[in-house]
């Protein structure tokens, strides 16, 4: 195996480039899975955020 890794350094560069593209698609997938769930946080609270500030606020 490792002869005829050696005999092809194509491959292992192949390999490596995939590895790396995998992990870096894995990040982004649970990034953007974090950002929906915060991005829904955040709706579910904005309405009761933006009441209570504009009820409290002294009017000018």
């Amino acid at each position: 195996m490792i002869e005829y890794l050696s005999d092809h350094p194509h491959l292992v560069v192949l390999v490596v480039t995939i590895v790396i593209w995998s992990g870096i698609a894995l990040y982004l997938w649970r990034l953007g899975r974090r950002i929906v769930e915060l991005e829904k946080i955040a709706t579910q609270r904005r309405p009761s955020d933006s009441s209570s500030r504009s009820a409290s606020s002294p009017s000018t």
